[in-house]
């Protein structure tokens, strides 16, 4: 027994050192891969292979991996090059220059290259052409979708947006007069109040508050419009009855104060005299002095 290379191996025929003239190889060295050299003298150690998938490095792109070769199936989108052949692609299948989205290349459909990051969008179909996650349905891209949307070419026009009154424009989508600001029904043309929604024509007019409810122009303390105000704005002392006001003809004696100066008459006979509350009173008063001396006469 020799060992001529001093690695305390020994070589020659009843040896188990296969190199006796290298001292790094024998039996327990490593084994180098793909240098044609059996370092560890054991030939079931492979110096090519060695993934055991029968392809030798060169072919087998990958040869600590037995599932890539030459021989197997591209399995796609798992980063790999399974069969060893650059031109079949493991990712962008369809060939529009952006890889997959599953793999962070933004292509939300790689089977179909009409789809992807920067294509031009066709509104309403349904479909996502421009990758961008966004609804199909919400061109302006203002968080509503057109059947929701008044204006989709308008992203400040949707439903919950800042209404801009008296400008033309429904910008909140709820269909309203864009001149009826408190929804009472009135536009502002007519509206003597268009931030109140009590205050509008045909509201119930709520007398001597000094508000005018019904927006009819007129004074809040004349209720039976006789153009006379009730106090203390004016001295209509029946403001219910058009025919009670002051300066109006009193009928003497049916008990109602029309002329509103506190008597029943506009003057009183007393002591065989006419003691009028004016000129006008005492002439007014004659009459029915002419028509009572009559009756006396005929009894």
């Amino acid at each position: 027994l020799t060992d001529v290379d001093g690695d305390t191996y020994h070589g020659g025929a009843l040896g188990t050192d296969c190199d006796d003239t290298r001292p790094a190889i024998h039996p327990g060295a490593a084994e180098v891969p793909y240098n044609g050299v059996d370092e560890d003298c054991d030939p079931s150690t492979p110096d090519n292979d060695l993934d055991g998938d029968g392809f030798d490095l060169g072919p087998d792109c990958r040869d600590t991996l037995p599932s890539v070769n030459p021989g197997a199936t591209e399995v796609h989108y798992n980063g790999l090059d399974d069969d060893c052949d650059p031109s079949t692609p493991d990712d962008d299948l369809d060939g529009d220059g952006f890889g997959s989205s599953t793999l962070g290349g933004g292509d939300c459909d790689d089977g179909d290259p009409d789809r992807h990051p920067g294509a031009e969008e066709v509104w309403y179909d349904g479909v996502d052409q421009d990758c961008d996650g966004a609804s199909d349905f919400d061109q302006d891209r203002d968080g509503a979708d057109r059947d929701l949307d008044c204006d989709d070419l308008d992203p400040s026009r949707h439903p919950g947006a800042a209404e801009v009154w008296y400008d033309g424009v429904d910008q909140d989508c709820d269909g309203s007069s864009d001149f009826d600001r408190d929804r009472d029904g009135s536009d502002r043309d007519q509206d003597c109040d268009d931030l109140d929604p009590d205050r509008h024509p045909g509201a119930e007019e709520v007398w001597y508050d000094g508000v005018d409810q019904d927006c009819d122009g007129s004074s809040d303390f004349d209720q039976d419009r006789d153009s006379v105000d009730a106090p203390p704005v004016g001295a209509d002392c029946d403001d219910t009855d058009p025919d009670v006001k002051p300066d109006i003809w009193d009928e003497p004696g049916d008990g109602l104060d029309a002329n509103c100066d506190g008597s029943d008459a506009w003057g009183e006979v007393t002591g065989g005299r006419c003691d009028h509350l004016g000129a006008r009173g005492g002439w007014l008063a004659l009459p029915s002095l002419w028509l009572l001396a009559r009756r006396r006469r005929r009894r």
